[in-house]
């Protein structure tokens, strides 16, 4: 809000406070949203924070998300499968990888995809990537968030992704999860 006071809300009314239908341009001030689900991974002190992204045609999502940079431990890439990355995508993981280490990339929409077009963009992201940041970036993980919300065909690569982000966990050791529980300014 724009006090910067924290209400609780119910999860059915999150739409409200997030959705560009129902608060557009931000006009309640939103400065962030938390909901706490019951996942094992968050309850090692784990915080996924999904940011407004970029290239949106409201400027203060593109600016919520740059400014949130400096804040993170790894990142999460999220990508589709047409077009894989852009500019200012690219940009944007250019400047994450300045910050993180770890980067775990994920290709969404793998439903709306052949296999020749979903082997393709993760190449391309990966080659990419590796070309511009000057280092291994690992595998690309093809999901689809609709099948996956759905139940019609879950897997894919989730338990996969799963499993990389609690090896990310299990990595991090004692301090980097303890300093994701503390405020940060």
């Amino acid at each position: 809000m724009q006090d910067s006071s924290w209400r609780e809300i119910a999860v059915s009314d999150l739409k409200q406070y997030v959705s560009e239908e129902h608060n557009p341009e931000n006009r309640k001030g939103i400065n962030g949203v938390e909901a706490f689900l019951p996942i094992s991974l968050l309850s090692t002190g784990v915080c996924l924070v999904d940011t407004p992204g970029l290239g949106s045609v409201f400027a203060g999502n593109t600016a919520a998300t740059q400014a949130f940079i400096p804040h993170i431990d790894a990142a999460l890439v999220v990508v589709g499968a047409d077009p894989p990355l852009g500019g200012e995508e690219l940009a944007l993981v250019e400047a994450v990888a300045k910050h993180v280490q770890e980067l775990i990339l994920v290709l969404n929409k793998a439903d709306r995809a052949t296999d020749a077009e979903k082997a393709a963009a993760a190449c391309f992201t990966r080659q990419l990537l590796e070309k511009r940041l000057l280092r291994s970036v690992g595998p690309v993980f093809e999901v689809s968030a609709a099948e996956r919300l759905e139940n019609a065909r879950p897997e894919r690569d989730w338990g996969q992704l799963v499993e990389a982000l609690e090896q990310l966990v299990q990595g991090s050791g004692p301090t980097a999860r303890a300093s994701s529980l503390r405020p940060r300014s």
